[in-house]
């Protein structure tokens, strides 16, 4: 299938044999298998960019739920070492589950103000596929919070399952067993982080907001949820009540936390 005008083109180059070995694993989720990585954009003068090839790249598979889709797909990340980088960035995630869905999500999230990864329709091509339903997905990282909030001086962190914002008294290691540091991942001082839970948990009705307003940007979250039921994510996050797979970001500009 020929690409459509400026698509991005991915061409993941490997051995045969190696690749049906990579294939053949998929239960090693965090294996990498080295691979070269060609990424072009192409299409009839559009925007068209000559391939640009990184050889020490390495690849592996990727996801819970988006381990495999409906129509047995794979997703996958991919890492460029040696600080090379493609459009500024070292480190790529290719999804393959509900790519079309996920890409008017996100794009409904940026529209709505909230800081959003970005997310590009991408031709695939490996040595035993060729799919142009791929979707390029930013990750998020320091990267990222240059990006969308012009520093990556605060702090960010992943909430895993269990991430309710429950308070549970001032011991660090019952927190960071469920909000992994994305960044200064050696920096054991999760104080903001504590504040906010703590405000979010207090008991003064009189003080509430004010202490709440002081560690997060009431607006920011609201918006989150609402744009969140609005586009029917249905997956485990704060939104459909259950702790997990979302982001906290200290916003540099003011100390306070947004959702991501």
């Amino acid at each position: 299938t020929p690409p459509v005008a400026g698509m991005p083109v991915y061409r993941i180059l490997m051995a045969p044999e190696t690749w049906d070995q990579f294939a053949g694993g998929r239960q090693r989720r965090e294996t990498r298998f080295p691979c070269t990585f060609i990424a072009s954009i192409e299409g009839p003068g559009v925007n068209e960019r000559k391939g640009e090839v990184f050889h020490d790249a390495s690849i592996r598979h990727r996801g819970s739920t988006s381990f495999q889709d409906a129509e047995g797909r794979y997703s996958y990340r991919l890492f460029l070492e040696g600080g090379k980088r493609y459009d500024g960035r070292d480190r790529l995630i290719l999804s393959a589950y509900d790519s079309f869905r996920q890409k008017g999500g996100v794009d409904v999230i940026g529209m709505a103000g909230l800081p959003s990864t970005n997310a590009d329709l991408t031709r695939l091509k490996t040595p035993t596929s060729d799919d142009s339903r791929y979707l390029d997905i930013q990750v998020i990282n320091n990267d990222f919070l240059d990006d969308k909030l012009g520093s990556s001086a605060g702090r960010l962190f992943r909430g895993m399952n269990g991430a309710d914002l429950t308070d549970h008294g001032a011991d660090p290691p019952s927190y960071l067993a469920v909000y992994l540091p994305v960044n200064r991942k050696e920096d054991r001082d999760i104080g903001s982080l504590l504040k906010l839970i703590q405000a979010l948990e207090s008991k003064d009705s009189k003080a509430y907001a004010d202490q709440v307003e002081k560690v997060l940007d009431p607006a920011e979250w609201a918006m989150y949820f609402a744009v969140n039921h609005l586009v029917g994510n249905n997956e485990r996050s704060l939104n459909t009540g259950l702790g997990g797979d979302f982001f906290l970001a200290e916003r540099p500009s003011d100390g306070k936390y947004i959702l991501v």
